[in-house]
């Protein structure tokens, strides 16, 4: 396994410290996905992102030449960096463009920030958000299951919305 993956598990069970350790190590051994772990787990400290930061844009031009190799990884982060404004300008449009590639290669991250962004459109963009969130959900991702009870208990569907929060809670 990657130093990237490895890092985004040890995060996905509350293991910050041994994440921070594992994209270091990555990035010192040249994953520089992990510039954005390294990102991610001062975000979750709530300590200073300056150095960080720095280390991403340091990487910006490699990752956008990976996300050219179609890396969903590498999309991902880049769509995620556009919708935060984080080491870039933000832009919701390029956000989308990268979170679709990532999406497309099977990033379950990318579709529920899709389906989050579609919600944030407003009505028009609903059965869309249903539509990765669902793609998501079905893959086992607890955040678009939870997405997918909220989503059918907006509509009404009690059976639907009890079905994905019980999925999401077992």
């Amino acid at each position: 396994m990657d130093y990237f993956s490895q890092g985004k598990q040890q995060l996905d069970k509350s293991d910050i410290s041994q994440a921070e350790c594992t994209f270091a190590e990555g990035l010192h051994k040249g994953d520089i996905r992990c510039a954005y772990g390294l990102l991610a787990v001062n975000a979750i400290r709530g300590t200073d992102c300056s150095q960080a930061l720095a280390q991403l844009k340091a990487v910006w031009p490699d990752l956008l030449e990976m996300a050219q190799t179609h890396d969903a990884d590498a999309n991902f982060i880049i769509g995620r960096c556009y919708e935060t404004g984080s080491a870039v300008d933000a832009d919701i449009s390029l956000a989308m463009k990268y979170y679709t590639l990532a999406a497309g290669k099977g990033h379950l991250d990318a579709m529920y920030n899709l389906g989050c962004i579609y919600i944030r459109l407003g009505e028009s963009g609903s059965s869309i958000a249903k539509d990765y969130f669902e793609s998501a959900a079905n893959q086992g991702h607890h955040h678009a299951q939870l997405a997918l009870g909220h989503y059918y208990e907006e509509q009404g569907n009690t059976e639907r919305s009890q079905f994905w929060y019980n999925k999401a809670h077992a």
